[in-house]
């Protein structure tokens, strides 16, 4: 490949690189992005696949077989071995100052608990 070659093969990556933190689409997305905006040549597609391979933000957020962090079943075997927690806006503000509801679930049992609490911040939560 001569040195025009490699120039443009290093453009088209900077584009797609460019494309790609701009919201970090899948690629077909980004592929469509960048077809709207006036860009087009062979193998685009698995250019950008490969771009989103190597990008930081895309492994560390995405569900792919491999990458930064797989997405995994939850296996909870033990009481209290994996704990779910939700806080939950209340309509209104009870009488005693409480705005939230803080809802604990035990996966391996079911067991759930429900308790009101005044603030989300981690002493309260922790309480």
């Amino acid at each position: 490949m001569n040195h025009l070659g490699h120039e443009e093969a290093n453009l088209r990556v900077q584009l797609t690189w460019r494309f790609q933190e701009q919201g970090h689409p899948a690629p077909a997305v980004a592929v469509q992005q960048m077809r709207d905006d006036g860009h087009n040549w062979d193998q685009m597609l698995p250019i950008t696949e490969e771009v989103r391979k190597l990008c930081r933000t895309c492994l560390g957020n995405d569900t792919m077989k491999k990458g930064f962090h797989p997405l995994i079943n939850i296996t909870a075997r033990y009481l209290w071995g994996h704990i779910q927690m939700y806080l939950i806006p209340m309509a209104v503000t009870s009488t005693k100052g409480n705005k939230f509801f803080l809802h604990v679930l035990d996966v391996a049992s079911g067991y759930s608990s429900l308790r009101a609490i005044p603030a989300t911040d981690a002493k309260t939560v922790a309480a």
